[in-house]
């Protein structure tokens, strides 16, 4: 049993904050919830960060090229 697990016994629940998108893709974020972690904080400054890096660009440039009219 790992500490999260342990916690979660104890009636913790273990959340992370914040995590990158990569993380699906490569089953981390899987991972993490297989060893008891139970929810996932994302703050508006953690997305504002996240969509300024480059995991989103190939995206952005994807829509873009479509001419896809997208809103918020």
């Amino acid at each position: 049993m790992n500490l999260i697990q342990s916690l979660r016994r104890q009636g913790q629940s273990v959340w992370l904050d914040g995590f990158e998108r990569g993380w699906i893709s490569q089953g981390e974020l899987q991972h993490t919830i297989d060893d008891g972690v139970r929810g996932v904080l994302l703050t508006f400054e953690g997305l504002k960060l996240a969509i300024q890096g480059q995991e989103y660009d190939r995206d952005f440039s994807i829509l873009t090229q479509q001419a896809v009219n997208r809103t918020a």
